[in-house]
């Protein structure tokens, strides 16, 4: 692997705001297409999912009914039938992982 080209501080302050620029432009595309993604529309699912967990069977509706009044294990905005689903099955433990990181955490569902 090459070293960079040694340049004048000019120069790199040049190539540096042109850098800048560029990841400003990439982050607003990225800001775009992340809303875009949020704009996609649901899906109804017909299928009755049943799950086992500690509190016996849940279903669909059980664990994600009330994901907009947080009384669900979690309340996340993204990727919430995953997230609320393994936590309801497994509890407390490593209730964090695989978040998307907007979480709010609801009072749980086990003892």
């Amino acid at each position: 692997m090459a070293l960079p080209q040694i340049v004048s501080p000019d120069e790199w302050l040049a190539a540096r705001k042109a850098l800048l620029t560029e990841e400003k432009a990439l982050t607003r595309r990225r800001d775009a297409l992340n809303a875009m993604r949020r704009r996609l529309p649901m899906v109804r699912i017909e299928k009755d999912y049943a799950f086992t967990g500690p509190d016996g069977r849940a279903t669909l509706p059980d664990l994600f009914g009330a994901i907009a009044s947080s009384s669900s294990p979690t309340s996340c905005s993204t990727r919430a039938g995953t997230r609320a689903a393994r936590v309801a099955l497994q509890g407390p433990t490593n209730s964090r992982r695989g978040c998307s990181g907007i979480c709010a955490p609801a009072t749980p569902r086990w003892p």
